[in-house]
């Protein structure tokens, strides 16, 4: 499958594992994980996000919420020999918070773009078998925020519960 109606380029969210053979199943480029990455953070209503970064930080969030649940997409968008991790505090966007959850969408070589292995949740997401994707625990203190690391050349979704 590919948005520009070619099949088995580089670029297609899904490929065969072998193109002379594509009965020997099939394998998802990075771009089919940024787009179960950004379904899994999209459950609910847009909601503002404000981001105080340095200069040049190459960092965007995005924020989606109902009642009792927001999701906060960070992406780290650093590359290259100069890439830095980013320390990220969030602010719970409702009252009462009781807990957080994180997936993380990385590469196997943080800093490096151009990888064609990636991970979602800390699995490979493949045509022939189930995807074992993990949710993992944050710490969350309702007066300090959300505390994490988002590596360079990664996203983290993270997942709020609370009171409203």
């Amino acid at each position: 499958m590919n948005f520009h109606n070619k099949p088995w380029i580089d670029t297609c969210t899904i490929v065969p594992k072998d193109r002379h053979d594509p009965g020997q199943g099939y394998v998802i480029n990075p771009k089919g994980y940024g787009i179960k990455a950004f379904t899994l953070g999209s459950a609910g209503q847009v909601k503002p996000v404000q981001i105080h970064k340095p200069d040049r930080f190459n960092l965007t969030a995005y924020c989606v919420g109902r009642a009792g649940e927001d999701y906060v997409t960070i992406i780290n968008k650093a590359h290259g020999a100069d890439a830095r991790d980013a320390a990220v505090t969030i602010v719970a966007p409702g009252p009462g918070l009781h807990g957080a959850e994180i997936m993380t969408l990385a590469g196997r070589q943080p800093g490096d773009a151009r990888g064609t292995k990636v991970t979602l949740g800390g699995a490979t997401i493949t045509g022939d078998t189930t995807w074992n994707d993990r949710w993992n625990t944050l710490p969350a203190d309702p007066h300090a925020g959300i505390r994490l690391t988002v590596k360079a050349t990664t996203a983290a979704i993270v997942k709020i519960h609370s009171g409203g």
